[in-house]
């Protein structure tokens, strides 16, 4: 799944995070892409070459710039992103595991044993009874 191949493509990158070299590309027309950017032992990501050639130099100069941020930031928005969808995905199997369970039991009783009224999602009998406490409870949490 794309999830999953995003994934692999992070894991077998250069670790992050990356830095654009801020100070030369206007000069030397050339985007950087650095991982340890100003250390002795810096690595370059990737060398994205003369900015684009359609536009005026100067326009050119900053879509490219604007081209290496992105990628730039993509090595450390990606994984967290995948992140938070793994976490959203968690959540919404547990929700639904719980709403599974909920219509499996409201399934087994046709009324409620303590008022006989019938049982279901709008079922509001005395506060005191088992049904009409997991009824509210389910409509607060579910």
């Amino acid at each position: 799944d794309e999830l999953k191949r995003l994934r692999e493509l992070c894991d077998a990158a250069t670790p992050g995070p990356w830095t654009v070299d801020d100070e030369s590309w206007k000069e030397i027309n050339d985007i950087t892409v650095w991982y340890g950017y100003g250390a002795d032992d810096a690595t370059c990501v990737c060398n994205m070459g003369s900015p684009v050639s359609d536009c005026s130099d100067e326009e050119a100069a900053n879509i490219s710039y604007a081209n290496g941020r992105l990628v730039s930031a993509s090595r450390t928005a990606i994984p967290a992103l995948l992140d938070e969808v793994e976490s959203l995905q968690k959540d919404l199997d547990e929700k639904d595991r719980l709403l599974r369970a909920v219509r499996e039991f409201f399934a087994q009783y046709n009324e409620c044993p303590e008022c006989e009224s019938k049982v279901d999602m709008e079922h509001e009998c005395d506060s005191r009874c088992t049904f009409a406490m997991l009824v509210n409870w389910l409509r607060t949490t579910v």
